[in-house]
């Protein structure tokens, strides 16, 4: 094995594998792939039993690792099969071809995605529809094939002209009458037709702002009779290989399609794309209605691990069973087998799951990963929560499962991810890699004296170090990181930093 990694890497951009599919907290790959190759022997065995998204199994393949991930996320598998069969680009195109034909001539969608072209008397397609306080007050609009013909011939003759392919506008009086009767439309498709399960994720108000407690009002009526068509296309394919990778196409079609896309302001310049941009269900104002079959067109042994790199839950930070239902509800109608088991999720939800059954949940799976390492192998977390009892009772269960912290290194993001966007002053804003090794005894420092005198003496030297004035989130990362490796607990640790 090389030396140990005791410093911060810099994050590269991440590859379109890495892009292709929304997920929360994605973690930079080409830091991770230094962490595996760093303590993975060639052909050796790594191990990511958080492993969300899959980054770090690929990446352990890429590096000539044998890697094993799981998830109780069933997305995770998913994602996995998708990337790891065969794709034929000609058979994938023409099934493609085939359900867009379906919508040819559609009536519903002919009639409820159209509207009169406002550069000509012909009928085009409507890409998106921007709602405020429930009234639309803007369309994107497609050009048709013949507008599109025209400004090019117009270019050969003016260079400096540039071909618009689509256009804004307000909506005319059919439009708004359309939008007012789509909640009539009748859909002869499957869709999953199911109550929001109890949880924080789905609060009342939030609820109240949708239209109702069920997953149908993620969408427009027009928009859901529009996926469940395609679903219902999707699964018609006969080439089980061909289904799957259509349906990885259609789930990352699902959230930008709902209500909770927010049209993005005019100056950044984007009118016809949106995002899911929070790890939150969320109702504003204003929404943008996207055609979904445009998006969906756009889309398409014991003792015998030898490294644990690992993304483990940040206590309730992101939700992220309750985020992947959105997709998983559809999923598990093509295969019974991507249902989410929220019983047994490792998490924190108010009124439900306390910051003690985390700490129980969590110390009982990494107890497994303690059998799995070997007597010389090491472990290493990232971690990052605002709350700081969640730090505790994460490092209390490192302590637990009979693991000692051998470094700690906050490591700066290259994007803002989920876990950041919400963090109020005085929280640590970088992720934590927490190396770890196995030991057989492992003790949480209690002395409060002790406890005093180790901050005050780190404080001191991470501000002589840099020897010029400190920000406070500065200090709050080095000592956390200090003070995380000396194995004390972290009790009231935001506010004793400020009285030091």
């Amino acid at each position: 094995m090389a030396n140990d990694i005791n410093y911060a890497l810099v994050e590269d951009i991440r590859p379109p594998i890495y892009t292709a599919m929304k997920y929360w907290g994605k973690k930079p790959h080409n830091i991770w792939r230094n962490y595996i190759e760093n303590y993975t022997p060639e052909n050796g065995l790594y191990l990511d039993p958080f492993s969300g998204s899959a980054i770090s199994a690929f990446e352990a393949v890429k590096a000539n690792r044998k890697a094993i991930a799981f998830d109780l996320n069933p997305l995770t598998s998913f994602i996995i099969e998708i990337f790891a069969t065969d794709f034929d680009k000609e058979k994938f195109k023409t099934e493609v071809k085939r359900i867009f034909n379906t919508f040819v001539n559609d009536e519903v969608y002919q009639n409820y995605f159209t509207t009169q072209s406002r550069k000509s008397n012909a009928t085009t397609i409507l890409q998106s529809l921007k709602w405020e306080n429930e009234n639309i007050y803007e369309l994107g609009i497609e050009a048709t094939e013949n507008e599109i013909q025209e400004q090019a011939e117009l270019k050969k003759k003016k260079k400096f002209l540039k071909v618009t392919k689509r256009y804004t506008a307000k909506p005319n009086e059919q439009d708004i009458k359309k939008g007012i009767e789509m909640n009539d439309i009748k859909i002869p498709f499957w869709y999953p037709n199911k109550e929001f399960h109890v949880s924080p994720s789905f609060p009342v108000n939030f609820i109240r702002c949708l239209g109702g407690n069920n997953f149908t009002n993620l969408w427009t009526r027009r928009n859901l009779y529009v996926l469940s068509k395609i679903f219902d296309e999707i699964l018609k394919s006969k080439d089980e290989n061909i289904k799957k990778q259509l349906l990885f196409g259609f789930i990352q079609t699902l959230h930008l399609c709902t209500k909770m896309s927010v049209p993005r302001r005019e100056e950044a310049n984007r009118a016809y794309s949106t995002s899911w941009g929070r790890s939150a269900y969320i109702c504003s104002a204003r929404k943008m209605e996207m055609n979904a079959l445009l998006v969906f067109q756009g889309s398409c042994l014991e003792n015998s691990i030898d490294f644990i790199l690992t993304d483990p839950p940040y206590g309730g930070l992101v939700q992220y069973l309750d985020l992947s239902t959105l997709w998983l509800n559809w999923l598990e109608k093509y295969n019974p087998k991507y249902r989410a088991n929220y019983d047994a999720e490792i998490t924190v939800k108010k009124g439900q799951i306390s910051i003690e059954t985390y700490k129980q949940r969590f110390t009982n799976a990494i107890r497994h990963l303690y059998k799995l390492l070997k007597p010389d192998g090491k472990i290493v977390f990232t971690f990052h929560n605002k709350e700081l009892p969640i730090w505790n009772a994460f490092l209390k269960s490192i302590s637990l499962a009979g693991f000692k912290i051998e470094k700690v290194i906050h490591q700066q993001n290259r994007r803002t991810g989920e876990a950041n966007v919400a963090n109020p002053y005085g929280t640590s804003g970088t992720d934590f890699y927490i190396r770890c090794v196995k030991s057989n005894t492992t003790t949480i420092k209690t002395d409060k004296n002790e406890f005093e005198h180790f901050v005050l003496t780190k404080a001191i030297e991470i501000i002589a170090l840099r020897n010029e004035p400190t920000p406070y989130q500065f200090l709050f990362n080095g000592v956390l990181a200090e003070i995380s490796s000396a194995g004390f607990d972290l009790e009231d640790f935001d506010s004793n930093i400020r009285i030091y």
